[in-house]
């Protein structure tokens, strides 16, 4: 919510605080001024802003987003529908859709249009997003989804239409929240590493503090945790 960003940026001011850390969402141009006219430190943790001024520590998401769907092709399946988040997101969604469309393309699968759908990060759009789809007959196999929320969304419409997690459906999320090792069956994800990536960020913002310097990219590795919602088809080339 940008009203609350920039409210939260004015207390900020008001209390003359020695350095920021912004977690998550992506930001703005209004935001990102915002922040700049606090004239302290700021580190972005999982998001990032193309000015000098601030420092950021991320995971490579279009590597990231290529890893997964290269891994699905390695089980096999051709027919990979994209959950994809909002499409002028340059934080998340845009990357995560030019890795999937760069690792189709990698292993000569034509993108189709028509399995790629924008929405956004939540467990609601990914369950009737998926619903719609299913609804449509689609032709996919699998699917991949730009946050564990909209893919245990996913899972959920697929259960409620009859089908099955992997046999019928397999799928794999993004991100590695707690709630994805409890689903039914685990969901595959692309991990990220949020204790390190806080911790990094801690770490760059008191040495911005110390030293006055601006500026800076850290880029984390990511990982592939695989678990049972992910069903290898002919043609598997994997292990």
């Amino acid at each position: 919510n940008t009203r609350l960003e920039e409210d939260a940026i004015q207390a900020f001011m008001r209390s003359q605080v020695d350095g920021i850390i912004y977690l998550g969402n992506t930001v703005g141009d209004e935001i990102a001024e915002g922040l700049k006219r606090t004239h302290v430190p700021v580190v972005f943790a999982m998001t990032q802003y193309p000015d000098k001024y601030f420092s950021s520590v991320t995971i490579d998401n279009e590597a990231a987003a290529y890893h997964a769907v290269t891994y699905l092709c390695g089980r096999g399946h051709r027919r990979i529908c994209l959950l994809a988040g909002e499409a002028d997101d340059p934080n998340s969604g845009i990357p995560r859709t030019e890795g999937y469309c760069r690792a189709l393309g990698k292993q000569g699968i034509p993108v189709d249009p028509t399995l790629i759908v924008c929405g956004g990060y939540r467990l609601e759009r990914g369950y009737e997003d998926m619903k719609r789809l299913l609804g449509e007959r689609r032709d996919f196999t699998a699917v991949f989804a730009v946050s564990d929320d909209v893919a245990i969304g996913a899972m959920r419409a697929v259960q409620e239409a009859g089908l099955r997690v992997p046999e019928d459906l397999s799928i794999v999320g993004f991100d590695g929240i707690e709630m994805a090792e409890y689903t039914f069956p685990g969901l595959t994800t692309v991990s990220q590493p949020f204790e390190k990536i806080g911790e990094e960020a801690s770490r760059l913002l008191v040495s911005r503090m110390k030293d006055g310097k601006r500026g800076g990219n850290l880029v984390l590795p990511f990982a592939l945790q695989e678990r049972e919602s992910v069903l290898g088809l002919a043609g598997e080339t994997l292990p």
